[in-house]
């Protein structure tokens, strides 16, 4: 009876460690939502190809994020479980009569490597807990842009 209980016993404490190691493995293998989902994102580059005209100065660039405004580069962006995705002006605004917080709606498409933010299709180039890439084309005055954003926690 004696070795019944202790077979028991020790039964019960391999089944509840290797549950313990499962549950481990598996957080640590977080969903894109997860990722994508967890904390704000800051600004932290942004390349074009070609050379495009930010700021309608007649200098066009391919290093957008070299000269972006600090008070641009404060800016975040969160993307909600709710299928919320909010820009943030941060704490200085370059506009006071933007508004501190835009939103759109964001979702995922393709099989999770292309995501909508409003009507903008993005493909998800780095996606990782620390980093999100992502890379988008637009058209202006017939020429096809090409930009790639990264962002980091």
């Amino acid at each position: 009876m004696k070795l019944e209980i202790q077979s028991i016993a020790l039964m019960l404490i391999i089944t509840a460690t290797l549950s313990c190691k499962k549950n481990k493995e598996e957080n640590n293998n977080p969903t894109k939502t997860e990722l994508l989902t967890t904390g704000t994102w800051k600004y932290t580059a942004s390349i074009i190809s070609p050379a495009y005209d930010y700021y309608g100065t007649g200098t066009p660039v391919t290093n957008i994020f070299g000269i972006m405004y600090a008070c641009e580069k404060d800016d975040f962006e969160t993307f909600k479980t709710n299928g919320i995705w909010e820009y943030n002006e941060g704490s200085t605004k370059c506009d006071p009569s933007y508004p501190q917080i835009f939103s759109e709606p964001w979702s995922f498409t393709a099989n999770e490597t292309k995501i909508f933010v409003g009507t903008v299709e993005h493909t998800i180039l780095e996606l990782t807990a620390t980093t999100l890439k992502l890379r988008y084309s637009f058209e202006d005055a017939g020429v096809i842009y090409t930009e790639e954003d990264t962002y980091s926690h």
